[in-house]
């Protein structure tokens, strides 16, 4: 007759096999919502295209038609930032998304600040709601990418809009409104001195060309990464 286990291996044995059983349960109901539920679908084919974006290369960007250009880019830069993962002691999940940002190349900088921006905007209709919020941290990337891309239109929109935002920053406006205080580091008084209208007025002219500006804007950004390639490649 075998020796029976003794009691603290045998209730050990059984916490294994009961914690094997929840598993197998949890990802049996997983399975099962994944097939019904549509918007879990829709994530999980999201985080798989972002899983699988590991890099970008020449070919990469040959074969990316230009409709899907933006998309695969943005997509690198989330896996990236999945990679950098969750915000390092005393820094919120933006600031630490921003450093992660700066270490890729330029070109992908450019193309995942810009877009950040311009789906802000679209979304919204204001320049304002994105500085207002978090997304504002990124605006001294997004004017770069703008200088970078040699958009000058954007480039003086970028400007006009940091310099409004630092003068209701310095009147207390921002704080008073509950908006997001950014620490760009910068030269403010520059933009200060640049900045000849407020937010209300930039919205009024976004609204008055907004139907011509997103194509155009997307139509600049496709002929930018097509003829500067090598400022995004991250693999030979």
């Amino acid at each position: 007759m075998p020796h029976p286990l003794p009691a603290p291996i045998r209730c050990a044995a059984l916490e294994s096999m009961e914690k094997q059983k929840r598993q197998e349960l949890m990802k049996k109901y997983k399975e099962e919502q994944l097939a019904t539920d549509p918007g879990l679908q829709l994530l999980s084919k999201f985080k798989e295209q972002i899983s699988q974006a590991s890099a970008i290369s020449k070919e990469h960007l040959e074969r990316w038609s230009d409709e899907e250009l933006e998309q695969k880019i943005v997509y690198y830069t989330y896996n990236r930032f999945e990679k950098a993962g969750r915000a390092s002691k005393g820094k919120n999940q933006v600031e630490w998304e921003r450093e992660a940002l700066q270490s890729l190349p330029v070109g992908v900088q450019a193309v995942y600040a810009t877009y950040l921006f311009e789906s802000d905007l679209n979304l919204n209709g204001s320049f304002w709601d994105f500085f207002y919020q978090n997304n504002g941290a990124f605006a001294i990337d997004t004017l770069n990418a703008y200088r970078l891309m040699e958009d000058m239109e954007m480039v003086e929109i970028l400007e006009q809009c940091i310099g409004a935002y630092l003068k209701m920053l310095q009147s207390g406006e921002i704080q008073a409104l509950y908006g997001v205080v950014h620490d760009w580091s910068i030269d403010e008084e520059y933009f200060i001195i640049r900045n000849k209208k407020n937010f209300e007025e930039l919205d009024r002219e976004y609204l008055a060309m907004k139907t011509n500006l997103v194509e155009e804007l997307r139509t600049k950004k496709v002929r930018f990464i097509r003829n500067h390639p090598e400022l995004l490649i991250t693999e030979k």
